[in-house]
């Protein structure tokens, strides 16, 4: 538009007659706003709805301009082999009815693998958008298995029922039971909070969590890796980030499945911030425990 600024056009191909056809995606009102230009140009909405990109925009300009292209539009998780190759799995069908905001991976059962809940939906949008809100969050159970490492649990069988603008989500043990609740925020609404009661917990298991205290300037340790293995179950990997969806801040504190057995040796991996390395062992029937950082 001759402004001086780069502008951003979306645009997405439609088949007519057996040809494939760029339109913008952005609804006029949008595009307006966006370029004031287009008004006169446009003058109706059924003028700009009815045009390919290169009878709205200057095909010379289009040519030129830098192109990004999205093919994979679905909720889904990236599957690390070790190497720094990554392999895009979707997530079930019931992630993908509504774009999700908060997400956290815990392990809520204690089982020793990593589960995934997810809250949905998007009512803040223009009228030419409509809104996304299909979803009631999603809770996914961990399967252990590297070609589907998820499993839909129905909202009926979770009772975690989120409807609404729901936007940040926080895990945390609220009671200190060793297992891990929930805390929803709810744009313009009050926020819920879950309680974990479920009933699938081994008794052969039980939880440990563990802090981390760091140097100063980073006390929480954020950006710390742990890796805990205890007996014959497989090592089990959390990072303590420094934020989530929407600005939450949940504990610095990670929660992991041990045997039952006190007599078990458990042994955590830290790396810390800084790259640095080291390996402790915990004293037996250690249920919770600090780990700080010496020099």
């Amino acid at each position: 538009d001759d402004t001086g600024k780069s502008n951003i056009v979306e645009a997405r191909y439609l088949v007519e007659k057996g040809q494939r056809i760029l339109y913008p995606r952005a609804g006029f009102r949008q595009a307006v706003r966006a370029m004031p230009v287009l008004l006169d140009q446009m003058q109706t909405f059924h003028n700009y709805a009815s045009r390919p990109l290169d009878r709205i925009y200057d095909p010379g300009k289009l040519e030129q301009s830098l192109k990004l292209s999205a093919t994979h539009m679905d909720s889904s998780v990236l599957i690390n082999d070790g190497t720094g190759h990554f392999t895009i799995l979707p997530l079930p069908r019931l992630a993908q009815l509504s774009p999700g905001y908060g997400i956290v991976l815990r392990d809520l059962n204690l089982d020793g693998r990593s589960d995934c809940y997810l809250i949905q939906n998007i009512l803040s949008v223009t009228d030419d958008v409509g809104e996304m809100a299909s979803g009631v969050s999603l809770l996914l159970r961990g399967t252990g298995k590297a070609d589907q490492p998820f499993a839909p649990v129905w909202p009926r069988e979770s009772g975690l029922e989120v409807p609404g603008d729901s936007k940040s989500l926080a895990a945390i043990d609220l009671d200190r039971d060793g297992r891990e609740d929930f805390v929803v925020g709810i744009n313009d609404g009050d926020p819920m909070v879950f309680r974990n009661r479920t009933d699938s917990q081994d008794p052969t298991k039980r939880p440990l969590s563990l802090r981390l205290r760091g140097k100063p300037g980073n006390l929480g340790a954020t950006g710390t890796r742990l890796t805990v293995k205890a007996g014959d179950l497989p090592p089990q990997t959390a990072e303590l980030s420094g934020g989530g969806s929407y600005l939450t801040q949940g504990p610095t504190e990670a929660i992991f499945a041990v045997p039952a057995d006190p007599a078990t040796r458990v042994t955590v991996t830290i790396r810390w911030p800084d790259g640095r390395s080291e390996e402790r062992a915990l004293e037996s029937g250690t249920t919770s425990a600090t780990l700080e950082w010496k020099d």
